[in-house]
């Protein structure tokens, strides 16, 4: 089995306070930023104890797990149960098991991460902190809740089968949604749009549009 502390910050260790590895006999690698380890500066105690086979090398799968930099959307993810064998990474094959994501009201900035969810069908982030979102790798979203953020950009372009989406509550300036035939449900009420063209979706049902700046609406 292999442990990796390039990705530190997800397993808490920290230069000064120790790493204990006792007690680990299936351990074997251990992957690390740079050897030898621990490094010279290094001023806590190492303890390998009853972890006959450890070895320290540069040898890291990093390829194999998703990079999520925000700790907030990590500890949503891990909480939500997408950490299947429950060793606090996610992987990419645990991500594309994943159709329904819901990390809402966990005060999360930053979504990086979620590019490897690539079979979601939901995603409800909304009631966060983002800025952006980049959804780019989600082609398979079906539902998207992103209300109450701060994102100021939006584009679903990519998002062919969307049937329902909810970006109320942010700073859009613009939102393009045209040509979207599975939309049903679009909520965009509370933002700053200039420009809304919601244009060959003929099968809308629901379209709220109120507390922005539109002077034009696009619905043929």
């Amino acid at each position: 089995e292999q442990l990796n502390l390039v990705l530190n910050s997800l397993i808490g260790y920290q230069p000064n306070s120790g790493l204990i590895l006792s007690n680990m006999p299936f351990l074997n690698e251990v992957c690390v930023r740079e050897l030898p380890f621990p490094p010279a500066d290094f001023q806590g105690i190492l303890d390998t104890t009853g972890s006959p086979g450890l070895s320290f090398n540069l040898d890291c799968r990093l390829d194999s797990f998703v990079y999520i930099p925000d700790r907030k959307f990590r500890r949503a993810l891990l909480a939500e149960g997408v950490d299947d064998n429950q060793d606090s990474l996610i992987s990419l094959e645990e991500a594309q098991w994943i159709t329904n994501l819901d990390v809402s009201g966990k005060g999360i900035s930053d979504l990086t991460g979620i590019e490897a969810f690539i079979n979601l069908d939901r995603l409800y982030c909304q009631f966060n902190k983002l800025s952006g979102l980049d959804l780019s790798q989600n082609s398979t979203l079906r539902y998207l809740h992103c209300e109450n953020n701060l994102l100021d950009s939006l584009d679903v372009a990519h998002l062919q089968g969307l049937y329902s989406l909810d970006c109320s509550e942010n700073l859009l300036d613009s939102l393009v949604v045209s040509g979207k035939t599975d939309l049903r449900y679009l909520r965009c009420s509370g933002n700053q749009l200039h420009f809304l063209d919601a244009s060959d979706n003929a099968f809308l049902r629901y379209l709220e549009c109120d507390n922005n700046q539109l002077t034009a609406l696009d619905n043929s």
